[in-house]
């Protein structure tokens, strides 16, 4: 994925990245669909009686691609969810330091 990382303090960064990453990977999706013939429900029997060795180069290109994306995908997922513990967490530091100033 060409996007650069958003640092995990930064959640709307975080929210922004995994939100593209969601889009390039459903138009990954979109297209190994379209180059196996088959819709989003029947993808995953697809991929699992197809031969690797037996496809094109442009469905093995389309397979590349989805594959990075789910990668992409579960990064950025789990930057997000760093992001939103980072969040509450400082919030709940805000919460307890004004605790102690009473």
């Amino acid at each position: 994925m060409a996007l650069p990382m958003p640092s995990p303090d930064d959640l709307i960064g975080c929210e922004e990245w995994f939100k593209k990453s969601l889009l390039i990977h459903a138009k990954a999706e979109q297209a190994l669909c379209e180059e196996l013939c088959v819709d989003r429900k029947g993808l995953q029997q697809a991929l699992l009686t197809t031969r690797v060795k037996g496809i094109s180069p442009a469905c093995r290109h389309a397979l590349s691609m989805f594959h990075q994306a789910e990668i992409d995908l579960f990064k950025a997922d789990q930057l997000l969810e760093l992001a939103q513990e980072l969040i509450m967490s400082l919030k709940q530091c805000d919460q307890d330091h004004e605790l102690l100033e009473c």
